[in-house]
């Protein structure tokens, strides 16, 4: 601990600055805590050294002396009476032996840290030694086991196999005396199937033959009857065409002498009706014999009118 006087009249005031090591701090069980002996006892992970340790424990003391400067520098001084220089020195010197207990202190344990780590690291190597002999154990114990089992899964593999092909061997049996009592059964079914078969083909023959000949004896009375039909279908078609020829010979006959008593009529009263009305009166008589010829045209041709009637036979 270092102590600071400041003579200056105004501020009179006393730094302090605290250990980073605290005895009471660096304290440390007698015992391994359970926690540490089983991480100390770990086979899989990575031990931990002396110096890691130390390592760890100086970090450790680092921060602590960071933490108390920060303490020390948020402390605000306090304005007291100036001290005597008596009392100064009286001041120093149980500072200075409080120092040097601290030191002490420090030292001490310290040494019993390092004499703890050391029974630790003794204790992680006896614990490792006897863990890696249990487990060298362990490997031989489960080696002989598994040459057991391997030897006891051979044998059983060796008796299901002979199972397996006594049973494949009573498979085969029953599935060739199965396929013989099939293939006979089936072989009498196709010889009973051919029977029916030709029997009912007989029968359809001869079925058939008799629809044929009734079939052949409706389609006969059915032409004789189309015949019948076409007959007076014909006959009465030449009997319109007459009647119709007659009609149009008598009505051509008609037009013509209209024709001609309207040619006289026009030659009389040709001075009286202008030519635009002789002109009309022209195409109309040209326009009705026109018609007249084609009508008898397609009559002399063969096509019927449109008013001859339509006969459906069924």
């Amino acid at each position: 601990m270092e102590v600071g006087v400041d003579n200056s009249p105004e501020n009179v005031g006393v730094a302090m600055e605290f250990p980073a090591v605290d005895g009471d701090g660096l304290s440390s069980p007698r015992t391994v805590p359970p926690r540490l002996r089983r991480r100390l006892t770990e086979t899989k992970a990575s031990p931990s050294s002396v110096e890691k340790i130390e390592a760890k424990l100086r970090d450790a003391d680092l921060r602590r002396q960071k933490f108390y400067e920060h303490l020390s520098s948020k402390a605000r001084p306090k304005p007291r009476s100036p001290p005597q220089s008596g009392d100064l020195e009286i001041l120093g010197q149980r500072l200075q032996a409080k120092l040097l207990a601290a030191e002490q202190k420090r030292s001490s344990v310290l040494a019993k840290e390092q004499l703890r780590l050391a029974k630790l690291d003794q204790l992680r190597q006896a614990a490792r030694t006897g863990v890696e002999l249990r487990v060298k154990k362990e490997c031989a114990e489960l080696g002989t086991k598994v040459e057991l089992r391997v030897r006891q899964a051979e044998t059983n593999r060796m008796r299901i196999l002979k199972a397996y092909r006594q049973r494949r061997a009573i498979s085969r049996e029953r599935t060739s005396q199965y396929l013989i009592r099939r293939i006979t059964r089936e072989h009498k079914y196709k010889e009973c199937v051919g029977t029916a078969i030709s029997q009912k083909w007989a029968a359809a023959k001869k079925k058939r033959l008799g629809l044929l000949e009734a079939d052949m004896e409706r389609a006969h009375a059915r032409l004789l009857q189309v015949r019948k039909v076409a007959k007076f279908v014909s006959q009465k078609r030449e009997i319109e065409r007459r009647r119709l020829r007659e009609s149009l010979e008598d009505k051509l006959q008609r037009a013509k002498r209209q024709r001609a008593e309207y040619l006289m009529r026009r030659a009389k009263v040709h001075n009286s009706i202008g030519a635009n009305w002789t002109k009309k009166m022209q195409k109309q008589a040209d326009y009705l014999s026109r018609k007249l010829a084609r009508c008898w045209r397609n009559f002399s041709s063969g096509k019927p009118p449109f008013n001859w009637p339509r006969i459906t036979l069924f």
